[in-house]
């Protein structure tokens, strides 16, 4: 028993020194993947496939992320009574520790996706199709459908858009841009019905403004994403890093 205990603590211990080693080393070495993940979603130049392929990226990341996490919630390994607990007792701070860093790669995750709904999102707000200045009463009404539907998929859109304080300002102008969307489709349909192509052709332009402008918002506050994501990343790496080191170095 002299013998046998010691060495039974050390193993235990050492068994849950090396789950917690695992389980950080597979989200270490994901980061850099994630990185290729945030540069598909916020650079402009991005093809649709390219952005499209940054969801696995950002799942495999969450879920290397929650199994860390849930390594992490694992209860210390029990002993019996008057056994030293010493290898036990110091895996408590490493323990936590890793639980930070399971949660501060997981809320990367979920802030990659935010990223990507902004990205894919906003650019199909107000997309009216072509918009003639003069129509017939048939194609008044089949326009008048069509922007009708348009306006309900964008109330569905902006309620589904999250909150994240890198597109707060985003945010903000997709809510104001969907009240004025509603007031814009009736004036432009009452120009139409009044035969007035002067005010119809005034408001077809006035929303390739509001969408260009609110496109070029959005891209600003994806590369701002971009800069603060990837310091993020960095930074990350670098506590994983030393967190390794820990872990294992009994």
């Amino acid at each position: 028993a002299i013998w046998w205990v010691p060495r039974y603590v050390d193993e235990t211990a050492l068994e849950t020194r090396q789950t917690y080693y695992t389980t950080s080393l597979s989200v270490r070495e994901y980061l850099p993947t994630a990185q290729t993940g945030l540069d598909a979603i916020t650079n402009p130049e991005s093809t649709v496939d390219d952005v499209a392929g940054s969801i696995p990226v950002v799942a495999e990341l969450e879920s290397r992320s929650f199994t860390m996490g849930e390594a992490m919630t694992e209860p210390l390994p029990s002993l019996p009574p008057l056994v030293p607990s010493g290898p036990i007792d110091e895996l408590a701070p490493l323990r936590d520790q890793g639980a930070i860093l399971a949660t501060a790669s997981s809320d990367v995750a979920r802030r990659l996706g935010h990223a990507y709904v902004y990205r894919t999102s906003v650019p199909r707000l107000m997309d009216t199709g072509p918009l003639p200045i003069a129509a017939t009463t048939q194609e008044i009404n089949e326009i008048s459908v069509r922007l009708a539907s348009s306006l309900a998929e964008d109330s569905a859109i902006v309620a589904d858009l999250p909150e994240d304080p890198a597109f707060a300002e985003v945010l903000v102008a997709t809510r104001a841009n969907l009240d004025w969307y509603a007031d814009w489709q009736d004036r432009y349909l009452t120009a139409l019905t009044g035969e007035d192509s002067s005010t119809a052709a005034d408001a077809v332009d006035e929303i390739e403004v509001r969408r260009t402008e609110l496109t070029a918002l959005n891209e600003s506050a994806l590369l701002g994403f971009r800069v603060d994501a990837d310091a993020a990343i960095v930074t990350l790496a670098g506590e994983f890093d030393r967190y390794l080191v820990e872990v294992s170095s009994p």
